[in-house]
């Protein structure tokens, strides 16, 4: 799948109502790559995680402290939480 599948606002993946938090442009290009990854096999499911994941940016972005502390897995303050 063309990367400009992502990254269009015709409709087909992005909504210009709903407008997800800023990413950086490696981070960006790692999500392009998996769903483009995921694309070749079902547009359907690549449009499911970007939703999924546009959702928890959305979400930690208003809420940036949700979840629990996990200090057992590593010695950064990593949270984690149950969608």
């Amino acid at each position: 799948m063309e990367k400009a599948f992502f990254e269009n606002s015709s409709g087909n993946l992005r909504s210009p109502r709903k407008k997800a938090p800023a990413m950086s442009r490696y981070p960006r290009q790692d999500l392009l790559d998996i769903l483009d990854f995921i694309a070749k096999d079902n547009r359907a499911a690549a449009r499911k995680v970007l939703a999924k994941i546009r959702a928890a940016c959305r979400m930690l972005a208003k809420r940036p402290q949700v979840g629990h502390l996990r200090t057992d897995l590593a010695p950064e303050p990593l949270r984690f939480w149950l969608n």
